[in-house]
């Protein structure tokens, strides 16, 4: 696992080895950790519709907090880069005992990507307000640097043993307790740059990740559509 060296949030880091001392623990008090991935949808924002053989999925993006990451996978959706897209499982590039659904790559590999982002890969954009719970869409970057790669976290209750150790970190408790409701991958957090949040369609994120652990092929990304979130109109939920 990669080690964390820089917050964009915040001016602390977050180690699962201990506590920091009051003083640094401060600029990380909860009380000013927002939590986008759970805040309601607002009228006339992005939403991607992904179409698999399995079902659709919608998401929601945060421009605010990675908007690099967005930018590149607006701007591919709409050149139509992510249709009939290869969908994998970690195959080594993360671990391989997590649900995680991997889809982006410019090869059957997984490992090169694209970027729209001056034609270069783009720096990491942690953020403190989006964690790896349930539904978090992050950049697949292997070197700090991300492109088109990028992985869907499945559904997966978090342990207590995991929950009390990342409490003993000095996590915010608003973001224990979303590991704790909605579930996770711990094991992420502030590694990887999280854009995006599954609000509809889990159950296919889902339904995919576990064809791909008991040996399915063949998964792929049909079409991506960016359209605008009608609240009349739409029934995804965060």
């Amino acid at each position: 696992m990669r080690a964390v060296s820089l917050l964009t949030a915040c001016s602390v880091m977050l180690s699962l080895s201990g506590c920091m001392t009051q003083d640094e623990l401060l600029p990380f008090d909860g009380s000013r950790v927002t939590l986008l991935q759970l805040a309601p949808l607002i009228e006339g924002e992005d939403i991607a519709v992904i179409s698999t053989d399995f079902g659709e999925i919608r998401m929601r993006f945060f421009p605010s907090e990675a908007p690099n990451a967005v930018n590149n996978f607006v701007t591919l959706a709409r050149e139509g880069f992510f249709n009939d897209r290869a969908v994998i499982g970690p195959r080594g590039l993360l671990a391989s005992s997590l649900p995680v659904l991997i889809s982006g790559s410019s090869d059957d590999s997984g490992k090169k990507g694209v970027s729209r982002v001056g034609g270069k890969p783009f720096k990491q954009e942690i953020s403190a307000n989006l964690w790896q719970i349930t539904g978090a869409v992050s950049v697949l970057d292997d070197t700090d640097k991300g492109d088109s790669r990028f992985f869907i976290a499945g559904s997966r209750p978090v342990p207590e043993w995991q929950l009390d150790e990342i409490e003993a970190a000095c996590y915010p408790q608003n973001v224990i307790e979303a590991y704790r409701t909605y579930g996770g991958l711990p094991e992420y957090s502030l590694e990887y740059s999280v854009f995006a949040q599954v609000v509809q369609g889990q159950e296919v994120v889902d339904g995919m990740i576990e064809s791909l652990q008991t040996g399915g092929k063949g998964l792929t990304i049909n079409t991506v559509e960016i359209i605008s979130y009608d609240p009349d109109g739409d029934t995804a939920d965060p």
